[in-house]
């Protein structure tokens, strides 16, 4: 059939449409825009999803988070309890030994008394044998025989009333420990519940004894997955909103043709900007639920920093917003009276952007791993950019990665620091496991039991005071020395088990540390070089500090670096351009 302007469509070899009034390149743009349009749909449809896959697990963790929270409420109501029952113990036996006192004295009493009435009664015998061999007794003997009843008579009521008395204060004695034995009995099960719930919060020697810093970490643990839900169902709420536009869009879509699509076309990187917007708007939305600005222009002047500081450090925008929300979360630059003073958010979200592209990790991970350190573990500013240098520059040194030894710090650097440890410490016993082999599953386990271990005191069982003695070592004294040098108190302990009977090593690593980290601790006793370079270092901060600024700076040199400093400009540029309408 002819075409009405009475040209033929003609289908070339390579696909192209010869013979209509829309040019080749003009179609091209066509289907281009589709495409275009196509891909941003899709990708709209699956970030919805993956957001809510994430909902999902957050909302698992916080109720995992919630669930702790009950365990460790009833883990105090035991503590509490076996505290009690300490003090109604301490007060039974202190109340059965002055009982045994007094049954000592009633029965000293008793026994003299007896004694006494004995003799007495002894005179009267021989004196009555003498009656019947004589007939008659003399005066003497007489006066004696009368003195030795008067004594038996004035001795028995006193003899009796001390009877009574023992007996009295030996029913007493039984009483108060019979009253101790169910105590003690009591005791034992709350403390094989304390140590089951313990388990089961994955508590160690170290946070049972500092309950009150376990908590405060659960607490804003709980709030942290409260906040991150928050921010998932926010940028969900927004991008289904996006969708359904999209969506009641299509059908006009549908309906476009020929120079109206092409007009579509033209606007299709549009739709991508506005993509790009969207995300930006959900995430910024997600740090104002945990910032609180002082006021709108300071919110308006913190949002320009954040994009301009994302385009120098060269990380993108959405990057920047998850470190400013994790630093919200932690409290970071929390003032007395609510405020956020945005300089020092500003702050520690330039230290977390250098150190994502130092330790080669996404800048929400960074802002996570710098806010532990902050919240968690109860670090400055300072103090955490010191522990970001040591890491670093150990990770350089030894075989284990940056990321692998802020995860494991992250996990159980609070609880190492609880048992004696200082942060940097903390950190290079974790890297020398690293280095050693182990998972990082394995060396957060390893030094949550490590810290564990050699802080339980009165709470270790019998077990492990076997194992402990068999090196010559008494948990109690342990804990006191583990307060006072943790570093050194861990390599006398390391050292004697290098010395131990090779047929015994394992089962005495096993029974102190647990089973699951017999091979990472048999490895720091059987080689502690690394573990001695790794403190060495942690004692000379010449040696490490600034570490995390070269790493950053000879990164920022790569080409790498460059194109995302350029990709970070254009889409703050992008976000305005958006933002101001397509102007």
């Amino acid at each position: 059939m002819a075409d009405p302007h009475g040209v033929a469509p003609v289908l070339t070899g390579a696909g192209e449409i010869k013979g209509i009034r829309m040019t080749g390149k003009k179609y091209s743009v066509t289907l281009e825009a589709k495409d275009a349009l196509s891909r941003v749909f899709d990708s709209a449809g699956k970030a919805a999803e993956r957001y809510k896959t994430a909902i999902g697990q957050t909302r698992e963790q916080v109720q995992a988070l919630e669930r702790s929270q009950k365990l460790l409420g009833e883990y105090q109501g035991l503590q509490r309890s076996l505290a009690e029952s300490t003090t109604r113990l301490a007060e039974a036996r202190r109340a059965a030994d002055a009982q045994g006192a007094s049954l000592r004295i009633a029965a000293a009493e008793q026994r003299r008394y007896a004694k006494e009435i004995n003799q007495a009664q002894a005179v009267i015998d021989a004196l009555n044998r003498e009656l019947q061999q004589n007939g008659t007794l003399t005066a003497a003997q007489s006066r004696a025989m009368a003195q030795a009843q008067q004594k038996i008579a004035s001795l028995t009521p006193a003899h009796q009333k001390a009877a009574e008395a023992a007996a009295k204060h030996q029913r007493e004695t039984h009483k108060l420990s019979g009253e101790a034995a169910r105590l003690e009995k009591s005791m034992d099960g709350q403390r094989q519940r304390l140590a089951r719930l313990g388990g089961a919060l994955k508590l160690s020697g170290s946070d049972a004894n500092r309950l009150a810093a376990y908590q405060d970490r659960l607490q804003r643990a709980t709030d942290k997955a409260n906040h991150a839900l928050q921010r998932q169902e926010q940028r969900l709420k927004t991008l289904n909103a996006a969708n359904d536009k999209m969506q009641k869009n299509a059908e006009r879509r549908g309906a476009l043709s020929g120079d109206i699509m092409a007009t579509v076309a033209a606007g299709a990187p549009l739709v991508a900007l506005a993509k790009k917007s969207i995300d930006y708007e959900a995430s910024f939305a997600g740090v104002k639920k945990v910032v609180d600005f002082k006021d709108k222009a300071d919110e308006d002047a913190t949002r320009r920093r954040m994009m301009k500081l994302a385009s120098e450090l060269g990380i993108s925008q959405t990057g920047m917003t998850d470190i400013v929300a994790a630093a919200g979360e932690a409290g970071i630059g929390k003032k007395a009276d609510g405020k956020t003073d945005s300089n020092e958010l500003l702050e520690f979200a330039a230290s977390a952007a250098k150190m994502g592209v130092a330790y080669d990790v996404s800048s929400g991970e960074a802002g996570e791993i710098l806010a532990t350190w902050r919240s968690a573990m109860g670090l400055t500013q300072d103090q955490a950019m010191q522990l970001a240098d040591y890491t670093n520059q150990i990770s350089n040194e030894m075989k284990a990665r940056a990321k692998d030894v802020s995860a494991v710090m992250n996990r159980q650097g609070a609880t190492a620091m609880g048992a004696g440890f200082t942060d940097k410490q903390s950190a290079g016993l974790a890297a020398a496991m690293l280095a050693g082999g182990a998972t990082e599953e394995t060396a957060a386990t390893a030094l949550k039991n490590i810290s564990g271990a050699l802080t339980k005191g009165f709470s270790a069982t019998k077990s492990q005071r076997e194992a402990l003695a068999m090196i010559g070592f008494n948990p109690e004294q342990l804990a006191k020395d583990m307060q006072k040098d943790a570093a050194g108190t861990l390599f006398k302990v390391l050292e004697k088990l290098k010395k131990a009977k090779p047929e015994d090593q394992g089962a005495i690593i096993s029974q102190i540390f647990g089973e699951e980290v017999k091979g990472a601790v048999a490895k720091l006793a059987t080689n502690t070089t690394l573990l001695k370079k790794a403190l060495d270092m942690a004692a000379d901060s010449s040696a490490y500090l600034g570490s995390m600024q070269k790493e950053y700076d000879a990164r920022a040199q790569t080409r790498a670096h460059r194109i995302a400093q350029v990709s970070a400009k254009i889409e703050r540029i992008s976000i305005g351009y958006v933002a101001a309408g397509g102007r």
